[in-house]
């Protein structure tokens, strides 16, 4: 809309014809009120866009033999995340090593709230692989409640394999969203709220 009225008032000059002085007038009213909307969300965007990343690591070092269960822990306020922040997603990235016994594929069950995923572990070099999760909506949920998050492996036997293996190392990886300030909030609806009743008194008028 501002280019049209900028290019129409480039065409009234060059044609050297005589235009509406209120068409004009309302075109530059319009532009006043798209700049002030302009320069209000580019104060309001930062606090509500501002995104960080979370990280908790544990060295878990513990052997699973087949059947055996074993759950860790994640704390994300040992790392001080701010109370006015709200995790928006999150992955965890396991680490497994083979007990070096030729008995064939071993799987592992991973399992946190909300999400749970089979895998085949030490398949990798030296009998080392990592595994990732994506956080499912209950795991957010019990992040924004208390900051912790329970994983759970447990050892499976599938086929010819025996489910025996260590499991090394669990990491969480989240990230949080700066929530909106109340009076960024009203900031922004007070600026929305004096542009439309401008338009309205142009209406009327």
């Amino acid at each position: 809309m501002v280019i049209e009225a900028w290019h129409r008032f480039c065409l009234y000059i060059r044609e050297g014809t005589t235009f509406n002085i209120s068409k004009l007038e309302s075109d530059m009213t319009f532009t006043k009120r798209l700049l002030a909307l302009v320069t209000l969300s580019a104060f309001a965007a930062p606090a509500m866009a501002t995104t960080i990343s979370v990280e908790d690591h544990e060295i878990v070092g513990q052997y699973l033999g087949e059947g055996d269960s074993y759950t860790v822990y994640h704390d994300l306020t040992d790392y001080g995340i701010p109370t006015d922040y709200e995790v928006v997603g999150a992955r965890i990235v396991l680490g497994f090593i083979d007990d070096w016994v030729l008995d064939g594929a071993e799987y592992a069950r991973i399992a946190t709230e909300g999400a749970r995923r089979t895998v085949e572990v030490g398949s990798g070099i030296f009998g080392i692989s990592i595994e990732r999760l994506r956080v499912g909506g209950a795991g957010i949920d019990s992040l924004n409640l208390d900051g912790t998050l329970a994983v759970t492996v447990t050892a499976l036997r599938r086929g010819f394999g025996y489910g025996d293996f260590y499991w090394g190392t669990s990491s969480l990886h989240a990230r949080a969203t700066a929530v909106p300030a109340p009076a960024t909030l009203l900031l922004l609806g007070m600026g929305l709220a004096g542009l439309g009743f401008a338009g309205r008194r142009k209406v009327a008028a």
